[in-house]
């Protein structure tokens, strides 16, 4: 959503009468701005970010929520230099009004100094050097350093999954699977969970190019051949077996 100030929105009816004045004048502020500024060179890398809450009503008696329409006087707090604004000033937090009154938005006061992303993004090491390369406690022990040793990638040695199954009754005499109806339930619920997990960009201290974790899942239990995945083997590597296979002995 854009930036929105205070002030009282007009009725549907009203906002119609200004429609063409609004495309007109709309399209020509952004050749204007796109000609002001389109030349610029050498700007500061400068970012930021919002956070976009509702507020809710929760009754305990009844164990309902309800999005609240007439708590005003938070954003009022929020932005009153008497009450909550220092708070949020030494916060580097701006609060505004957002699309409904029962929304509240947050904005750094201050843009992030982005060059200090691309900082962290340099120190960020393109060799995974944390494994161990001459234990040899096992014949496979050389097989991990050999596939972390290739630049850009992480190598991870366990995972920790929480796995849901759902057993669902079936029955082979009615006109429809029963386990149909919790599977159209946990259908438009799947979306939702994969971007709650797309909160790790850091693998074992090391900034990589994702952010959702299924990818590390799926990769995890993927057994699948070089040839199959269309890679490039480990230098040694049979394409029938693993290291160090003997085809005369095999």
């Amino acid at each position: 959503m854009g930036l929105l100030s205070l002030g009282t929105p007009l009725s549907w009816d009203e906002s119609k009468k200004h429609n063409e004045h609004v495309r007109t004048n709309g399209i020509t502020q952004l050749i204007n701005i796109f000609k002001q500024h389109g030349q610029r060179e050498n700007d500061l890398f400068l970012w930021g970010d919002e956070v976009e809450y509702m507020i809710v009503d929760v009754n305990e008696g009844d164990h309902t929520a309800r999005l609240s329409i007439d708590k005003d006087y938070i954003i009022n707090d929020l932005n009153d230099p008497e009450k909550l604004l220092p708070v949020a000033d030494a916060k580097n937090v701006s609060y505004h009004p957002e699309y409904g009154r029962f929304m509240v938005e947050s904005t750094p006061a201050k843009p992030y100094n982005g060059n200090l992303l691309l900082d962290t993004y340099r120190f960020t090491k393109l060799l995974d050097d944390s494994i161990p390369k001459d234990r040899k406690l096992f014949d496979s022990d050389k097989e991990p350093w050999i596939g972390a040793s290739k630049p850009g990638y992480v190598y991870m040695d366990s995972m920790g999954l929480v796995w849901v199954k759902l057993f669902a009754d079936y029955d082979a005499d009615a006109k429809h699977q029963r386990g149909k109806i919790p599977y159209d339930t946990l259908a438009p619920l799947a979306p939702i969970m994969l971007s709650l997990s797309a909160a790790a960009p850091i693998f074992k201290g090391f900034l990589v190019d994702q952010d959702v974790r299924w990818n590390v899942v799926s990769g995890a239990v993927d057994d699948r051949t070089f040839i199959e995945k269309g890679q490039e083997p480990y230098p040694g590597y049979h394409l029938f077996g693993a290291l160090d296979i003997d085809v005369k002995k095999t």
